[in-house]
């Protein structure tokens, strides 16, 4: 799910996760995740992009890939994207 700040993504994610069988995941929570594991703080652009230079701008996307082919659900909801260039990485 992408869209600007203040689209909605965060109010339809949560009306998704309410079905059956549905999974959200957030990105931006998984991008601190990854930053604590490797002690490290992003709480701007520029610490993320930072992080993401040193680990590879990939590394959220493959954390989300690895945590949907272990899954069960259905149906995953992925937001907290806000441009398509953030997937195209």
């Amino acid at each position: 799910m992408i869209g600007f700040k203040g689209a909605g993504k965060t109010t339809l994610s949560d009306h998704l996760a309410a079905q059956d069988d549905v999974m959200v995941v957030e990105a931006s929570s998984v991008l601190r995740s990854l930053a604590q594991d490797a002690e490290q703080s992003v709480e701007t652009a520029d610490d993320a992009f930072k992080f993401l230079t040193q680990h590879g701008l990939d590394c959220v996307a493959h954390t989300i890939g690895n945590f949907i082919e272990r899954g069960t659900a259905k149906l995953y909801v992925v937001t907290g994207l806000r441009t398509v260039e953030e997937i195209l990485l």
